[in-house]
C-alpha cells in the first residue's frame, strides 16, 4: 500500500491548499442522465482473475486544486472481488486516472508505456493487467566480509527493456530498502527494465536518518556509478546473489539557498520549499531537503554525495512555483553557495466550448455514443521546443500529471508552465468530438481573434495568459487500420507513425487537421478527426523521438511540417471522412519513398 498511501498524501495537500479557494458553481450546462459508475476488471499475464487487488480513481486535474479539491476529497478506494472484478460508484462527472495496488504485483507496462496518460470516464470499462514484479536480492557486507546492517539499498532503472530512458516519478520514493540483521536486502515490485543498484547514503525522505548519512553509495558490485554493473529484469524474475561489498567511503556535501521571489501565503503547507538532487544522466531522485520560504532565503543541504553531475532544483509543495535548475559537479570535495530562487509558473486560462450538431441535421450515423459532459475534457500545455535542460517540475515530487479540467461552465487553467512557447494538447470527452479552433482575443488595433494552434502560445515567466476559447465541435470520424508492406516478405521498419495531412488548400495552415499515430504492431488509431479530405502517408520517427516520453507531432515545426505535406501530396493517397463516420478497415501500403509510392485505401 505504500504506492496508495503516497497518493493519500498529495491529495492531502491538494485539498488543503484548496481550502480558501471558491468551489465551482453547481450551475452549468445542462446534461441527460448520466453514468457515475467506472467498472473493471484486474488479471494477470495468463488473464487470471486477480483478487484483493486495491483499486483507487483520482480525478483529473488534481495539480489544478480549487477545482478538483472537493471531489478528491470523496476518493474512495475498492477492491477486486475473486474474479478480479471491481466498481467505483458514485463518481461525479470528469475524468479519471486509475491506480491499481497488489503487494508484489506491477501494471503491466505496454508498448505505449510512458507515452500517453490513459483516462477513464463514468460509463466505462477498464482492464487492467498486472504480473509480479521483478525482484532482486543479495547481501551487502564490509571489505572484510561482515554483514551491513540496516542500510539503505536502492535501484535506479536507467531503461525500459526497448531501449529507452525511463522516466522517474515520486514512486521512486518507495524504492527504498534495507538490510536486515545478516546484511540481506530483498528488493520487489520491479517494473521490467535495466537497473543499477546501490546501498548506503542518506535517505530520500528527510526526516528519516541513519549510521551511513554521511557515505557515498557504493554500486553494485563494489564501486562508484561510472562502474556501475547494469542488470536487465523481467517481470516475475527473482535475480539472487546481486551482492554489494560496501566501499565505506565518505561523500561530500551539497548546501545552498532557496527564496521564494512570490511572497508567502497563510496556508503553511504551500511555504514549504522541496529542494531535489537528481542525477543528471537518469535524473532519478538522489535526494531531498526542505526549507521554508522566505524572501530573504533558507538553507539546505545534502550529505553523503558522491562525485558527479547533478540538478539541483526546487518546488514549492504544491508545485505551483518552482526554480530553475541548477547543474552542479561533485569532484573530491563540497559544493556551497547554491542558490535557487522559487517564482510562479505561468498559466493559460479559459473556456471550453462544446458545439453539439443540430438536431435537425443528425443522420442515422451520427447520434453520439455517450451523452458528453464538458468536465470530462483534458487540457495539457506541451513545450513547443525541445529544452537543452530540464525545467524544476521534471523533478516535482507530484504523483500526478500537470493537466486540467474544465468546471461544468467550462473554464479551466492550465498551470505549472514555464517560460516559453506552448501548445495546447486536448483528450476529449468521448470520440465524438473534434477541435475546431483555438483562439485568443486580438491584440489592438487588430479586430479578429488569433489562432492559438498554429504558432503555439508564448509566454513570459509568471505570466497568467487569458482568455484561450477552445472550440470542440461534434460529429468527429475515425480511422484504424493496419499498415502491411507494399513488397511482400519486406519487414516494416520500427518506429512507424501514420500521419494525416489535410487535403484541402485553404486547410494548409490549420494545425488542427494534422494527425498522427504510433504503429502498436502493424495496427493504428486515429481518433476525433475532424471531417474532411485526408493525404496518407506513413514515415519513420526521428531518432530522437525514440527516448522521447512523448514525440511532438511533425506538424509542430515549420519546416518538418511543409516536407511532410510535399510527401503526401507526391504520394497522392487520399482518404474523405465523413461527420461520424467510423472506418475500421482501413489498409495502408508501406514503402519507402525513394522506392516505391505508397498505397492505401478502405479494404
Amino acid at each position: 500500500m505504500n504506492r496508495l498511501l503516497l497518493i493519500v498524501l498529495f491529495i492531502t495537500l491538494a485539498i488543503s491548499a484548496a481550502a480558501q479557494s471558491k468551489p465551482a458553481s453547481a450551475e452549468g450546462m445542462p446534461r441527460a442522465p448520466r453514468s457515475r459508475t467506472i467498472t473493471g476488471r484486474i488479471i494477470d499475464q495468463n488473464n487470471a482473475p486477480l483478487e484483493d487487488a486495491t483499486v483507487v480513481a483520482l480525478p483529473a486535474g488534481l495539480t489544478g486544486m480549487q477545482q478538483n479539491a472537493m471531489t478528491a476529497a470523496k476518493i474512495r478506494p475498492t477492491s477486486t472481488d475473486e474474479q478480479g472484478r471491481f466498481t467505483l460508484d458514485n463518481l461525479p462527472s470528469g475524468s479519471y486516472i486509475l491506480y491499481a495496488d497488489l503487494a508484489g504485483y506491477i501494471a503491466l507496462p505496454d508498448d505505449n508505456e510512458g507515452r500517453e496518460q490513459k483516462y477513464y470516464r463514468p460509463g466505462d470499462t477498464a482492464s487492467i493487467r498486472m504480473v509480479k514484479g521483478g525482484v532482486i536480492t543479495g547481501t551487502v557486507t564490509t571489505m572484510t566480509g561482515e554483514p551491513v546492517i540496516n542500510i539503505k539499498v536502492n535501484t535506479i532503472r536507467l531503461r525500459d527493456l526497448k531501449g529507452r530512458a525511463a522516466a522517474q516519478t515520486s514512486f521512486d520514493l518507495q524504492r527504498e530498502f534495507r538490510t536486515d540483521d545478516r546484511g540481506v536486502y530483498r528488493i520487489y515490485g520491479l517494473l521490467p527494465g535495466t537497473y543499477v543498484i546501490l546501498a548506503g547514503g542518506r535517505s530520500i525522505i528527510p526526516i528519516l536518518t541513519g549510521a551511513y548519512d554521511s557515505d557515498a553509495p557504493t554500486f553494485h558490485p563494489s564501486s562508484t556509478r561510472d562502474t556501475a554493473a547494469e542488470l536487465i529484469v523481467h517481470s516475475g524474475e527473482e535475480m539472487a546473489g546481486v551482492d554489494i561489498r560496501y566501499r565505506d567511503y565518505a561523500g561530500h556535501a551539497v548546501s545552498g539557498t532557496v527564496s521564494s521571489t512570490g511572497g508567502t501565503t497563510t496556508n503553511p503547507a504551500m511555504n514549504i520549499g522541496v529542494v531535489t538532487l537528481s542525477d543528471v544522466a537518469t535524473q532519478a531522485f538522489m535526494g531531498m531537503a526542505m526549507a521554508m520560504l522566505s524572501q530573504g532565503g533558507q538553507g539546505f543541504q545534502f550529505d553523503g554525495v558522491a562525485d558527479g553531475d547533478y540538478f539541483v532544483a526546487a518546488t514549492v509543495a504544491d508545485a505551483s512555483a518552482g526554480s530553475t535548475p541548477r547543474r552542479i559537479t561533485v569532484k573530491g570535495g563540497d559544493v556551497t553557495g547554491v542558490e535557487l530562487a522559487i517564482t510562479p509558473y505561468a498559466s493559460i486560462a479559459g473556456r471550453v466550448v462544446l458545439e453539439s450538431a443540430p438536431t435537425a441535421e443528425r443522420k442515422a450515423d451520427c447520434q453520439p455514443r455517450r451523452a458528453a459532459a464538458v468536465e470530462e475534457t483534458i487540457l495539457l500545455a506541451r513545450a513547443a521546443d525541445r529544452a537543452s535542460e530540464p525545467s524544476a517540475k521534471a523533478f516535482s515530487l507530484l504523483p500526478f500529471p500537470a493537466d486540467s479540467v474544465p468546471n461544468n461552465k467550462g473554464e479551466f487553467k492550465i498551470g505549472h508552465l514555464d517560460a516559453g512557447r506552448h501548445r495546447v494538447v486536448i483528450r476529449f470527452p468521448s470520440e465524438d468530438w473534434y477541435a475546431r479552433s483555438l483562439k485568443l482575443p486580438p491584440l489592438p488595433p487588430a479586430t479578429e481573434a488569433r489562432d492559438a494552434a498554429l504558432g503555439g502560445i508564448t509566454l513570459k515567466a509568471g505570466e497568467q495568459l487569458q482568455g484561450l476559447t477552445v472550440t470542440l465541435a461534434e460529429g468527429a470520424a475515425a480511422l484504424r487500420g493496419r499498415v502491411i508492406p507494399a513488397t511482400e516478405g519486406v519487414r516494416l521498419p520500427e518506429r512507424l507513425r501514420l500521419h494525416l495531412v489535410p487535403a484541402e488548400k485553404e486547410a494548409v495552415d490549420n494545425l488542427l487537421r494534422y494527425y498522427e499515430a504510433e504503429l502498436r504492431g502493424d495496427s493504428f488509431e486515429l481518433l476525433n478527426l475532424a471531417p474532411g479530405r485526408y493525404f496518407v502517408i506513413a514515415r519513420r520517427a526521428a531518432e530522437d523521438d525514440a527516448s522521447d516520453d512523448s514525440p511532438r507531432p511533425v506538424a509542430w515545426e515549420t519546416e518538418a511540417r511543409k516536407r511532410l505535406r510535399q510527401r503526401a501530396e507526391a504520394a497522392e493517397v487520399v482518404v474523405e471522412l465523413r461527420p461520424c463516420q467510423r472506418v475500421v478497415d482501413y489498409t495502408f501500403k508501406y514503402a519507402p519513398a525513394a522506392k516505391k509510392k505508397a498505397e492505401g485505401g478502405p479494404q
